[in-house]
């Protein structure tokens, strides 16, 4: 572009923008420079560097009129987060004791024999109740207890200590206070790229260019070396870029865990998330490259070395037309005849040299060790490997061509997964990364996780003891038949309140006792039968737990309690790929003979007529056409596995087990996100691409884009003119890169069409023909084989081969005439298969318990328990308050018959006086 940067070695050079005045004198023109506009080796790279300076100033506008002779004039831009008496008191409790009798109060004592059988019942009581207590006691001794200790907020050096504890160390149970950590926040990346990346080879700014020389061989190692090096260092640059905002989205995700893990876990755990993102990002940034590589080839864009298309001129003093033919690549040193021509669909690798000075067929007398160059510059990287640079000779002689000094040549030493032999397209694979650092980043990232906000540890201690002591049950000791009128009158004498000395009693006062034991008991009885018929109404809500329940127990379970069942996971994150199955059905096409490298040398052998064909015939462009449709089934097949790659590494929370609807319905649009996902992400890769094409005008090799011819003035004087294509006689490809219309066989050197091949197209370029295509043709064999005859495919291809066509009836989203542009927007899948795998998802989550809860009524235990547990205190407040009440309600009658009595006397004593 200028003195100092060259389109060879870079891709950004700029220049002013000059406009010249019209004409075609070529020695007396004028011109005049464009303040703040610039063009480059391509129009966006210019476009990008230019300012609007000069549209904000009437003088500049004036001159561009001048020049351009433009019929209306522009319009200006407008502005714009202590005790001596315990003997005394120690024998007064042991009288007390010795001759305390429980049982005296209630009954009514009358004789000494009675008071005996009292004293010994007491100490029957007392002897049982002891007895009860000790074998209690005993029992829980005994039992099997689990003890759960808790610790609050433990450190590190805890949390290990108990992990290596062997005792334990199966009951550890650690509960996080945060459930959801970034990445950043322990885990840190670091990463070692192949040297050539830093290499002074690879840096365009750190190296001169070769002086080019005309009598240079075109696919002389002197040529190519700079755009091959330099096309090397971007490779690293792109490449670092590329893991740069990987690294940048990776370091955002979260891990969840709810529990703490073990170190070995963790690593483990640990080491699957960065390999994880390690195979992604090497997917994801071959699979790019890729896509431009492919679209590169299939719309035969030429580059500036000829490496892919050569130049032929036809025609006669002064004007002459530039054609395009393929490049040949001379693969054998020994054997100048051993040629790759790029064909579409096939790859030249040519072994790079410094060769003799141009000629058709030149000498090699100097091999470039590893290096090669191919139809693309890209295709002859990829392929090479940089063993030279591992050889000082190779590199000093390398230095001497690029005019530097001091430069050493890479230690094999330092490489850790490469070797100086792997060859560029593995170190692409690994995205030139040659070792990988990686650690736990710091005591307090570890603490975030391995800290919980409660640790419970359960120390299970289990004891076995053979038990010595069997309860044996007492004699029963028969006792002579009571007559039911003894019983009456036993029952008519129960006396629940007497008093401890019941000689000092009364005969009204044992009435008054017997009297409010009667009503007691009355009172008691017509408590408890309102109790028992109020407990029996009570509905009471019931928790059943069923632990490790099978995934049968959760479907019995579910059927029957689904509105309160509640299962929790110990597994929370749960990976797609363990549950979810996808399976892709892609278009018949891309099984097919169509996509077959001998289809695609069938038809390019087709374009070589003797007597010439024209251009815009399909057996020019049909090779290039199908070897599209092949690459897009490839390219797309390849973003699809890498897309369901990291679709099964990504999880789901399920804290609870989910039904199998919920689950299916939750798989279901989980696909729907990844379907639509993946498509958007390709089609606009692609589009970018498309749009790349166009606004450059890249010219195509295929002369579909753009007509050049050349006016020869003199000797040492020549116009290059390029002339834009028109498809339907109006629609120009610099304007619009979506022209087409329908292909066919034309008649040469008059091009007439005798044949139009129905749904195929031509246009400006080779993806933009074959987006617009259909495949309907290839679904009948009657036009396949019209279309064979058609264009002579048996005529040049002697060896057999047959072209079968696609069954319709396989198809289920697409039909036969659908666009190859809808079908590349469903990534060319007619359907899919997605099953959801409940049993796998069950299993995965492994609930350790499940919960449910009902309500019932007349509950026996609830009856009992309630009853038992009110009963006591109503005995005791009936107790006190029905004697006192019996006694007051006694008193005021008595008080009442007593008054009443005297009046009737002094009434009498009245009567009998006056009488």
């Amino acid at each position: 572009m200028n003195d100092t940067c060259t389109c060879d070695v870079s891709s950004l050079c700029i220049t002013p923008l000059t406009i010249k005045a019209r004409g075609v004198n070529f020695t007396n023109s004028t011109s005049f420079t464009i303040p703040g506009l610039f063009t480059g080796c391509f129009f966006l790279a210019g476009m990008r560097k230019s300012t609007l300076e000069c549209f904000y100033s009437e003088s500049c506008i004036a001159i561009i009129e001048e020049y351009l002779q433009a019929l209306a004039p522009p319009n200006k831009l407008p502005s714009p987060l202590n005790a001596s008496i315990r003997n005394p008191v120690r024998k007064s409790l042991l009288k007390q004791l010795w001759t305390w009798n429980y049982f005296a109060k209630t009954v009514t004592i009358s004789d000494e024999r009675e008071v005996r059988q009292l004293f010994i019942a007491t100490r029957l009581f007392i002897l049982l109740l002891a007895i009860s207590f000790v074998v209690l006691e005993t029992y829980y001794v005994f039992e099997r207890v689990t003890r759960l200790y808790h610790i609050e907020s433990p450190t590190l050096e805890q949390f290990i200590h108990l992990q290596e504890d062997q005792l334990i160390n199966h009951s550890l149970s650690c509960s996080c206070s945060t459930l959801a950590i970034q990445y950043e926040d322990f885990i840190q990346i670091d990463y070692v790229y192949h040297p050539v990346c830093s290499s002074r080879f690879s840096n365009p700014d750190r190296i001169e260019v070769i002086e080019y020389q005309p009598t240079y061989f075109f696919l002389d190692f002197r040529v190519l070396a700079p755009t091959f090096f330099n096309a090397l260092g971007l490779y690293c640059e792109v490449a670092a870029k590329h893991i740069e905002k990987s690294l940048a989205s990776f370091i955002r995700l979260l891990f969840v865990a709810d529990q703490a893990f073990n170190l070995e876990v963790f690593t483990e755990k640990k080491n699957a998330i960065i390999n994880n993102f390690k195979s992604s990002t090497t997917r994801a940034f071959v699979r790019d490259l890729t896509i431009i590589s492919n679209m590169t080839r299939n719309n035969g864009l030429m580059t500036t070395h000829r490496t892919n298309f050569v130049f032929i001129m036809h025609g006669t003093y002064p004007f002459y037309t530039l054609m395009y033919a393929y490049t040949p690549h001379f693969i054998s040193l020994e054997d100048p005849l051993d040629v790759c021509i790029c064909f579409p669909g096939v790859q030249c690798h040519n072994p790079m040299a410094i060769s003799s000075n141009y000629s058709f067929l030149p000498v090699r007398f100097l091999n470039i060790p590893g290096l090669f160059t191919g139809c693309l510059t890209d295709e002859g990287i990829r392929h090479s490997s940089l063993i030279c640079l591992f050889n000082q000779t190779s590199v000093d002689l390398i230095s001497y061509w690029f005019n530097a000094s001091n430069v050493l040549a890479y230690d094999a030493n330092m490489l850790n997964h490469f070797t100086p032999h792997s060859t560029v397209d593995e170190m692409v694979n690994e995205v030139f990364v040659d070792r990988w650092n990686y650690l736990i980043g710091g005591l307090m990232e570890i603490l975030q996780i391995a800290i919980p906000h409660v640790v419970r540890t359960i120390f299970p201690l289990y004891s076995r003891f053979e038990r010595w002591w069997h309860r044996q049950s007492p004699p029963i000791i028969p006792r002579s038949k009571l007559s039911f009128q003894i019983l009456i009158n036993q029952l008519r004498q129960l006396n629940l309140f007497a008093s401890e000395d019941p000689t000092k009693d009364d005969e009204h006062e044992i009435r008054s006792q017997i009297l409010s034991t009667r009503i007691f008991i009355i009172v008691l009885l017509l408590a408890l039968v309102i109790l028992t018929i109020y407990s029996s109404r009570v509905e009471i809500t019931k928790t059943v737990t069923i632990f490790s329940p099978s995934l049968y127990e959760y479907s019995q379970l579910y059927a029957n309690r689904y509105q309160t069942l509640i299962c929790t996971c110990t597994n929370i994150a749960i990976r797609h790929k363990t549950f979810i199955i996808l399976q892709p059905n892609s278009h018949p096409i891309c099984q097919s003979s169509f996509v077959d490298l001998r289809w695609l040398d069938g038809l390019v052998q087709t374009s070589f007529i003797p007597s010439g064909i024209f251009i815009r015939d399909f057996r020019a462009i049909g090779a290039a056409i199908f070897g599209t449709i092949a690459s897009l089934c490839q390219l797309l097949m390849r973003t699809i596995n890498d897309g369901l790659l990291d679709f099964g590494e990504i999880t789901i929370l399920s804290t609870q087990v989910i039904s199998k609807e919920q689950l299916t319905n939750q798989g279901q649009s989980l696909f729907y996100l990844f379907e639509s996902t993946t498509e958007n992400a390709f089609i606009n890769s692609i589009q970018a691409f498309r749009d790349a094409m166009q606004a450059n005008d890249l010219p195509s090799g295929y002369e579909t884009s753009t007509f050049v011819s050349i006016f020869v003035q003199d000797e040492q004087n020549a116009q290059l003119l390029a002339e834009p294509i028109k498809y339907n006689h109006s629609c120009s490809c610099h304007k619009d890169s979506t022209c087409i219309e329908s292909a066919g066989v034309y008649n040469y050197p008059n091009p007439v069409i005798n044949y139009r091949i129905p749904g195929f197209f031509i246009g400006c370029y080779i993806i933009e023909t074959t987006l617009q295509s259909n495949l309907g043709l290839l679904y009948n064999q009657t036009a396949i084989d019209d279309l064979r005859t058609r264009i002579a495919f048996d005529d040049y291809n002697p060896d057999l081969f047959n072209t079968t066509a696609l069954n319709a009836s396989l198809l289920a989203y697409f039909n036969t005439t659908t666009p190859i542009s809808k079908m590349m927007e469903k990534m060319m899948i007619d359907s899919w298969h997605m099953q959801v795998n409940y049993s796998a998802y069950y299993e995965q989550c492994q609930p350790n318990e499940c919960k449910y809860t009902y309500i019932v009524t007349h509950n026996v235990v609830f009856i009992v328990t309630t009853i038992t547990g009110l009963v006591g205190g109503l005995t005791i407040i009936l107790q006190f308050v029905i004697p006192r009440a019996i006694k007051l309600a006694l008193r005021t009658w008595i008080k009442y018959y007593r008054r009443t009595q005297v009046q009737r006397i002094s009434i009498a004593s009245t009567i009998k006086d006056q009488l």
